[in-house]
């Protein structure tokens, strides 16, 4: 187990002035693991106004509106490969007499793959299933074209609109929001 020392220093004024950034220093108490730094805000009034991440000082109300819209994609996403799962294993079934790399080149083809050679032959060894090594959100048009039920792919082409929206949400939140570089001496 790694013990931190932490040692905090005020390293400038918070937005209102009032008072003041903090930056605490954690180091390890051995050689192998990192150093590492913290910031936050010592003031009531900023504390209930903005938000500490890394080296950036953001308004809570724009950090919270980045937040919803990306917990409403992942939720989305995750009912659309729930929902996909059976689909997506039974088209990639075909392809379990062919070699791994066979099995890999097809996802990728599709560009629904998110792991390498090594790691899919590791997994599919263990018997996972082609829908924990694949991405079908990736490819919206074969993913609703392998889904034979018409009422789940109805389910599935609504989410698909929920994540595209919820995206598109973050990206609009994401450009309008401003920060405050903390600065390091």
């Amino acid at each position: 187990m790694v013990n931190y020392e932490t040692s905090d220093r005020e390293i400038g004024a918070c937005p209102c002035g009032k008072g003041k950034v903090i930056a605490s220093f954690h180091t390890p108490d051995n050689a192998w693991s990192r150093n590492y730094t913290t910031y936050r805000l010592a003031c009531a009034d900023c504390n209930a106004k903005f938000v500490v991440e890394r080296e950036h000082i953001y308004s809570s109300n724009e950090y919270e509106a980045i937040e919803a819209a990306s917990k409403k994609s992942i939720a989305a996403t995750m009912k659309v490969h729930e929902l996909a799962a059976p689909y997506v294993d039974a088209y990639f079934e075909r392809f379990t007499d062919e070699p791994k790399t066979e099995q890999l080149r097809q996802m990728k083809l599709l560009k629904v793959a998110t792991v390498n050679i090594d790691k899919f032959r590791k997994e599919r060894k263990w018997g996972t299933a082609f829908s924990k090594l694949s991405r079908p959100i990736n490819n919206p048009t074969w993913l609703l074209s392998v889904v034979t039920d018409h009422a789940i792919q109805k389910q599935i082409a609504d989410l698909l609109d929920v994540v595209g929206n919820a995206d598109a949400e973050e990206e609009k939140a994401k450009s309008a929001m401003t920060s405050i570089r903390i600065a390091v001496s």
